[in-house]
């Protein structure tokens, strides 16, 4: 598969990760389903609501994505660049804790053709040290809210809404919904398209062009 190819297909896994999360996880909007673990710990071995467990294994299994690998070490001594492919660093949590080492290893990496994709509140200081002159300047607002309503920035799919609900223990509660700052375009050192907000245009979504490759960025990883 061509570089540049690859990562449209992470936007219908997570979708259908969403449905699946909706019938499985939730029984289908019936009130029944109980768990002791309601922390957003998006934590790959988590069964529940906020672990990452069926997006991990749909990643594995759908055999889209060629050799699949979860990372457990440094990135030095497990993310390989293949030529010709356009390899994907897949990240989901609350945090991302690269190194400094790790995050120019990981610039690297997606100046030769990759691409990074992390959904994450706060993403690695050093990593968008590379990127912007103030790496906390990258977040600018905080919603507090029961729902977040999105949007795609894209022609094809300006007139669709998609509505997330903070669900904890089985009742919708108000949530602190992260942003990207509203002029980060004319923060960061390299070119950057906004790809998605909410309804009222706060960012959510952006891609950078870094060398060869891009790095994409979401501040709602709910």
């Amino acid at each position: 598969m061509k570089k540049g190819s690859k990562i449209g297909i992470v936007g219908g896994v997570v979708l259908l990760l969403a449905v699946l999360l909706y019938f499985l996880a939730f029984g289908g909007g019936k009130s029944g389903y109980v768990t002791d673990d309601w922390d957003s710990t998006y934590d790959p071995e988590k069964r529940d609501p906020y672990g990452t467990f069926m997006l991990k294994e749909l990643l594995d299994t759908t055999g889209m994505f060629g050799n699949f690998l979860q990372i457990d070490e440094k990135l030095q001594e497990t993310l390989k660049d293949h030529p010709d492919v356009n390899d994907i660093y897949f990240f989901v949590g609350k945090k991302n804790y690269l190194n400094d080492s790790s995050a120019q290893f990981l610039l690297d990496f997606v100046a030769n053709g990759n691409s990074a994709f992390m959904a994450a509140e706060e993403f690695p200081y050093d990593f968008m040290a590379e990127l912007c002159f103030d790496p906390d300047f990258v977040i600018g607002d905080r919603t507090i809210d029961s729902t977040l309503y999105l949007k795609f920035n894209h022609p094809d799919l300006k007139g669709k809404r998609y509505e997330y609900k903070y669900v904890y223990n089985n009742k919708v509660e108000p949530h602190a919904w992260h942003f990207i700052h509203d002029s980060i375009q004319t923060e960061l050192y390299y070119p950057t398209t906004l790809l998605g907000a909410n309804t009222k245009n706060q960012t959510n979504f952006i891609k950078i062009s870094y060398g060869e490759g891009f790095i994409y960025l979401i501040s709602t990883p709910y």
